[in-house]
């Protein structure tokens, strides 16, 4: 018998990889055997050469402690540093050998011998009778001695000048179980070895470990709906890395569901959508909730504003909520996460967007979302009355083993390209037939309501700075788009995975840079991601994830109405034609730099109002989560969780000396905090069950902890030009505010999984919560959920080259909402009265009494697959009621107060979500994948509070938004509408009275701003190495009300407004207050006669007169919001033979490439226009920003928006 003396503390290098915990554990077993040790000593010489004994069982348990210790430092800094490779040795050392039929221990001398090394070995690990044959020339000692020890169940290794042969015995075999297609780790396959009794069952992250009694081995592997793999392991040396294929590929069989749980999704009870990482990187969107849009059934996907940087607003299954924000709650990775802080807030006169938190996200880290709804959501409590998206972020395991480094790099740029119908023909003036002393037209002012341009005409004009000349007009066509700028965005992600025996790692860093169309705008960001797996022992994994990123901005653009002062959209819509905006760049006056600017008239240079009113932030976030799994034993598996999301956000808004609204400057600061904690803990048990029944049961708590604080400072008036800082403020002009909340949701919550021979299974949930925002005898609430999935085609065995599959599916869920903290008691707030401090009680009152809101959902629906899975259809038919609302409505002010906040209202979603996907052809070369879905949901307001028929529930610019019991939400009314006539063969005409509509005050609706229905469709083609990929989005219907083109109107500015103005344009020639005009226009109606008869109106206006009656009727303003566009487009070229990379790709590619909007101009029976009289808006991004609500943003109102953009960039990846 050989004998080995030497070893070392630390690092063994054995096979391939370097051994830690159980293989140092099992070495130092061998060598201590092989000195003729005891098997329960291990010996360990230490530097000092001192020797000391422990027993095995307490080394092993010191020796985990210490790796639990440090294991997430360990994982974040990748593999351990090796002290020296000496497999690299094996490697270089080259031998040539021939054997027939000569006895296994006499191979291996001989290779020892060849190599010039000793080899050691124990005499009773060779079996005497096993003989070889084998033949190599100039081979490698580690590829000869591989062979040869092939199917002996012997390792090797080298420590120092001598190979180590040994057999590990009792090692267990070893193996990650993964979906082929998603790459998810399947939990509860079965392990096994035919005809031994044999098996085990994989655990929380697709692990298994099974011992085997002799090498070779054949094991199977099999899953519910997963085709069954025997494979022969020769022996325990490599961790397994299998991958099952789902019976059916194309169900995408393993989704990730609630608590982030894996399941098959053909056991769901429910619809749920997915969309890939690879999907959601398709076209490098900021924000990774407009890379969904046209892309799931149900969900509707919408953009505040053309810029990058904007939030965007996710409604999954319509808006279910009267009060609150109707957005749906983002955990990643098992960890709940906030998404929408107060998007918008005020900056003077205007709004700043400042974009929705779930940009710190960057879409490079995603591997997979998947959106729950209904019954799907219920496990996540009170958040999830809206849906959950599910983010599952990528992992070191999807990588190739060892080091791996991914580089993804992209740049976009963005130009405006939708604009107003901008008239050119008429220049500024607020009458056409205004001239000054010596006749000559004025052509000042505002409004474009001046004389005709045309070449000759000289009119009195403004300068930059006020002054006014005599100067020959001309028109400036494109002083708009000379102010807009080409935007773009850069984009670069560099990541390094690790993946080894024991766990994995993947660590990335994102840097996003923007500038905005709008000059001197931008967007800054740094993120790090972090994603990390480390086996402490075979039973115990500790995992962890942590995302921090750092989002700025020296500048974001104001939106929405601001009194053409901060907006410089708006500032830019109202130039006059006569304008030349180039005259304005150089925005100071000569001698007064920081103190003067040029100004327009009645408004801000659009250049100073973009430089020098300035919107600056600055968001450091971090959230992530430490996790550790415990498989007790083979049926049972315990998971420790706590999560963390938190963020400090700093806005900062500067006003220069000689704005309109602060004429000496202003300074406003404002810092706003959240920090939400999850601590969590899940029990599974997965019962080994015989014959045709399986089960898991899972029972979990969660204790969740939310902070919310802000400080703001804010001054109007300041005493040095252009220093910013608060104490540099007026004395007696700051505006101090603050406040903080807290709230806490304690939960339990069980689940449990039936299935019954593969094709029917039954889930059943209940969750109960106790939050601290209701009163202690409402404050706990229970929600239970039910869903059954039925596959009919493997029950009645109907599967056929033509028909692959067949699903039945239905589900009922409840789902309780509590409310914002401080609803039940009533409080004061503090206010100035000279120098007195007042005490004020809020107006609104609070209410001790309130219960949870409650949803419930009812979903039916059907799976069906033809032609081996090539085509397949899915339909979803479901209802939601949301009923104890908690809301705000208007009481009398007698009672002490203007509203109160009572439970109240029931709102009904109804609707279908149909799924079509195809793959109309495939072939070696060429492939097409198809994806459409179509979703249609119908809103109604089931009832509101007792005998009560409507509540308003807000205003934007003029336009209401009620609510009525067989209504909707998202209805608008307007109070004011033209007389009609009720009846007779004048019926629906217009009443008019000196030429002017007749004013009726009663409440009329006038849109809707929730689509009839939207329609996705994604294109894959794939031709070798080439592929394309767009997604086409198509929202019909609904309705916005654009206050934009009612100001551009009544000011003259659009080409709408031109017909009438001159006898060359069709003006009449009247008598008005008593002076002759040419600009006569008549609005087609009748008028009232005194018998009740009607005749017709010839009362003819001034042409601003006749468009000003425009003014105060909404329903005028209303346009259709239909629109299709290509969403996203790539088109790219994977190179693949290439020496210094795995793969490399460069792609083309584009947003919103092309548009299409339904707008057609609207007329009455008499031919008078109505609606729809100016086209240059994007529908989707007509959002009013204000400080309203719980997002600051109503949907579906135009006030000065970006124009719409186009982007196109080129993106390159790389794989090493």
């Amino acid at each position: 018998m050989k004998k080995i003396y030497r070893t070392r503390l630390g690092l063994f290098y054995l096979g391939e990889k370097p051994l830690f915990c159980a293989q140092m554990k099992a070495f130092l077993s061998h060598i201590a055997l092989a000195m003729g040790g005891e098997k329960d000593k291990i010996w360990v010489q230490k530097r000092v050469l001192q020797q000391i004994i422990i027993t095995r069982d307490e080394f092993i348990m010191r020796f985990r402690a210490g790796l639990l210790f440090i294991a997430i430092f360990w994982l974040s800094a990748g593999f351990p540093v090796k002290a020296e490779s000496r497999q690299s040795d094996l490697d270089n050392i080259r031998i040539s050998v021939s054997f027939l039929e000569l006895r296994l221990a006499e191979a291996l001398e001989t290779i020892g011998e060849k190599s010039n090394l000793g080899i050691t070995f124990n005499d009773a690990d060779i079996r005497s009778d096993k003989k070889v044959s084998y033949h190599a020339v100039n081979a490698s000692a580690r590829k000869v001695l591989k062979d040869v020890l092939y199917g002996t169940g012997l390792r090797f290794g080298l420590q120092g000048e001598n190979i180590i042969i040994y057999k590990d015995q009792g090692d267990p075999i070893k193996g990650t179980v993964y979906d082929s297609g998603s790459g998810e780790p399947l939990m509860g396959t079965t392990i096994s070895i035919p005809g031994t009794g044999l098996g085990t069952t994989s655990g929380f992250d697709g692990e298994f470990a099974l011992t085997a009694e002799e090498f070779p081995v054949k094991i199977r592997i099999s899953y519910l709906g997963y085709e069954t793999q025997e494979i022969v392991v020769s022996s325990p040396d490599d961790h397994l890395e299998i991958s099952l294929v789902a019976v059916n590929e194309e169900l995408k069989e393993v989704v990730v569901t609630a608590l982030g749980i894996s399941r098959e999704e053909k056991s769901l009870g429910y619809a749920v959508g997915e969309v890939s990482g690879t999907s959601m990187n398709e076209s490098k969107r900021m924000n990774i909730t407009n890379a969904l849009a046209g892309k799931v059934a149900g969900v509707q996907i919408r953009n505040v504003s053309s810029d990058p940087g904007s939030s965007s607003l996710i409604t999954i299954r319509g808006a279910s909520s009267i009060n609150g924000d109707n957005q749906p709650l983002f955990v990643i990775d098992g960890i709940p996460v906030n998404s929408n802080n107060q998007n918008a807030e005020s900056s003077g006169e205007g709004y700043v967007d400042y974009g929705n938190t779930s940009m710190d996200i960057s879409p490079d880290d995603i591997a997979e979302i998947t959106v729950l709804k209904g019954a799907a959501a219920a496990l996540y409590g009170s958040r999830a009355a809206n849906g959950v998206i599910l983010i599952t972020t990528k992992k070191g395991r999807s990588g190739k083993k060892g080091l791996g480094i991914s580089y993804n790099s992209a740049v976009k740029m963005d130009k405006a390209w939708l604009y107003p119908d901008f008239q050119n023909q008429f220049a500024a003036g607020s009458d056409i037939m205004a001239v000054d002393e010596n006749g000559v037209p004025v052509a000042t002012g505002t409004s474009t309501w001046g004389p005709r341009i045309e070449p000759g005409v000289q009119a009195v004009q403004t300068l930059p700075g006020g002054k006014t000349t005599v100067a020959a007009l001309k028109a400036y066509p494109d002083r708009y788009k000379d102010f807009f700028e080409v935007g773009y965005t850069l984009t670069n992600n560099i990541s390094v995975t690790g993946n080894y025996d024991k766990g994995s790692f993947r660590l990335s860093y994102t840097n996003l840079q923007n500038e905005g169309i709008v000059p001197g705008t931008n967007y800054k960001k740094n993120g790090f991601n972090l994603n990390s797996t480390y086996k402490i022992a075979d039973d115990l994994t500790v995992s962890a994830m942590a995302n921090f990123s750092i989002s700025d901005s020296d500048n974001r653009p104001t939106q929405g109405k601001s009194g053409e002062s901060d907006n410089a959209t708006e500032v830019v819509y109202r130039l006059t034609p006569n304008t030349d905006i180039k005259d304005y760049k150089s925005y100071w006056e000569e001698g007064l730099e920081g103190l003067q600017q040029k100004t327009l008239d009645g408004g801000d240079n659009p250049y100073f109002t973009a430089f020098e009113q300035q919107n600056q932030f600055r968001r450091n976030r971090l959230f992530g989560k430490l996790q550790l799994n415990y498989q007790i034993n083979e049926t049972m598996n315990l998971q420790f969780r706590s999560g963390i999301d938190t963020y400090q956000e700093q806005r900062v808004t500067k006003r220069a000396f000689s704005s309109l609204e602060f004429p000496n400057g202003a300074y406003g600061n404002k810092i706003m905090g959240f920090t939400e904690t999850n601590l969590d803990a899940l029990f599974t048990y997965t019962p080994k069950t015989e014959g045709d029944f399986d089960a898991s049961i899972s029972l979990g708590a969660n204790r969740m902890d939310q902070k919310q604080y802000y400080t703001r400072a804010f001054s109007g008036q300041l005493e040095i030009p252009q220093f910013y800082n608060i104490s540099n403020a007026a004395a007696g002009s700051v505006e101090n505010s603050d406040g903080h909340s807290r709230k806490r949701i304690n939960s339990v919550y069980g689940l449990m999984q039936l299935a019954y021979r593969d094709f029917l299974f039954l889930d059943l949930s209940a969750r109960n919560d106790w939050s601290s925002t209701l009163p202690p005898k409402n404050n706990s609430y229970f929600y239970p959920s039910a869903s059954l999935s039925f596959i009919f085609s493997e029950a009645f065995h109907l599967n056929s080259p033509v028909f692959s599959f067949g699903r039945f599916r239905m589900s009922w869920s409840e789902v309780g909402n509590d409310t914002s903290p401080y609803q039940l008691t009533n409080t004061y707030g503090f206010d100035d009265w000279g120098d007195l401090k007042l005490a004020q009680n809020n107006q609104t009152l609070k209410n001790n009494h309130l219960k949870p809101e409650k949803t419930r959902v009812v979903e039916l629906g059907f799976d069906l697959r033809w032609l081996q899975n090539r085509l397949g259809l899915d339909v979803a038919l479901y209802r939601n009621k949301t009923f104890n609302q908690i809301i705000s409505l208007p009481i009398a002010q007698s009672s002490g107060g203007t509203s109160k906040v009572i439970n109240a209202g029931e709102i009904q979603n109804q609707g279908i979500e149909i799924t079509l996907n195809a793959t109309p052809v495939k072939n070696a070369g060429f492939s097409w994948n198809l994806s459409t879905n179509f979703s249609k949901n119908e809103n109604k307001v089931n009832a509101l509070y007792g005998d009560m028929e409507s509540i308003q529930l807000g205003s934007a610019t003029g336009i209401y938004q009620r609510l009525y019991v067989d209504g909707a939400i998202g209805d608008f009314y307007d109070e004011r509408t033209p007389s009609r006539v009720a009846s007779g063969p004048d019926k629906g005409r217009y009443i008019l009275e000196d030429g002017m509509f007749v004013r009726d005050n009663s409440w009329v609706k006038t849109g809707n701003s929730t689509p009839d229905f939207t329609m996705g469709m994604t294109n894959i083609f794939n031709y070798k190495n080439f592929r394309l990929a767009f997604t086409v989005d198509w929202s019909q219907g609904g309705e916005f009300y654009n206050y934009t083109a009612k100001n551009l109107m009544s000011d003259g500015r659009i080409g709408f407004t031109t017909a009438y103005r001159d006898p060359q344009s069709g003006g009449l020639s009247f008598e008005y207050a008593g002076m002759p005009r040419t600009d006569g226009a008549v609005i087609p109606g009748v008028i009232l006669n005194e018998d009740g008869t009607y005749r017709e109106n010839d009362v003819a206006l001034p042409a601003p007169y006749y468009y000003g009656e425009y003014w105060d009727y909404e329903e005028f303003h209303m346009s259709t919001a239909t629109y299709i566009k290509l969403r996203e487009l790539s088109f790219g070229y994977t190179f693949t033979d290439i020496r210094w990379a795995d793969n490399l790709s460069v792609d083309i590619i584009g947003n919103d490439l092309i548009s299409w909007f339904a707008y057609k101009t609207k007329r009455n029976r008499d031919g008078f226009v109505t609606g729809d009289y100016d086209k240059g808006y994007d529908p989707e991004t007509q959002n009013y920003l204000s400080s309203a609500g719980p997002l600051g943003i109503t949907q579906g109102v135009s006030a000065w928006q970006l124009p719409a953009t186009r982007s196109i960039g080129i993106k390159l990846s790389a794989n090493f």
